[in-house]
């Protein structure tokens, strides 16, 4: 594989990361619906709770005490795993418009990802939490320690599974080539 050539690619998704996170700084709850909805929905389905929108506040769970804000959104996981699926695949497509519709494929498929994770991340933390509390945990730090291990988890695994699928299907490739 050429690397060099797929220099203005990396660059591409790098200046939409950089950029999607600046623009994160500015955004509000009601920005980031189309992200904190899809988790809401899924964490009332699951634990069958029901919450309220709050404007100011995210989604509010009053009978499990949590609410789902600006920052439960997984924005930044999102731009994460978007910039590293995007930079695995680029070096398993060959032509330069079907790059480009990578790095766009990357935003959908990190988006679910994204949906997934977070979710799992807010079912653990809620049935976690007494755990946590009954063991002397600072609720707070034990919320941010669990977000982080769990977020790791996932990061990793989809790496490794984008890895394994997208040499996989190159060595296919490369065999229908060779014969």
């Amino acid at each position: 594989m050429n690397y060099s050539k797929n220099i203005p690619y990396y660059l591409a998704a790098f200046i939409l990361f950089v950029g999607f996170k600046f623009v994160y700084i500015k955004l509000h709850v009601e920005d980031l619906l189309f992200l904190l909805a899809p988790i809401q929905f899924l964490t009332g389905l699951f634990t069958g709770s029901t919450s309220f929108y709050n404007p100011e506040v995210g989604y509010v769970f009053s009978d499990l005490g949590i609410s789902i804000t600006k920052e439960c959104s997984g924005f930044q996981f999102w731009m994460l795993t978007f910039l590293i699926f995007s930079c695995v695949s680029i070096n398993h497509v060959s032509k330069g418009f079907r790059k480009s519709a990578v790095i766009f494929a990357a935003l959908l498929v990190s988006y679910v990802l994204t949906l997934v994770a977070n979710t799992s991340r807010i079912i653990i933390s809620i049935f976690s939490k007494s755990m946590f509390i009954t063991l002397g945990f600072d609720e707070i730090v034990a919320h941010e320690v669990l977000g982080t291990v769990i977020h790791l988890i996932f990061l990793v695994s989809f790496y490794l599974l984008a890895h394994y699928l997208l040499t996989k299907n190159n060595f296919k490739n490369e065999e229908l080539t060779q014969s």
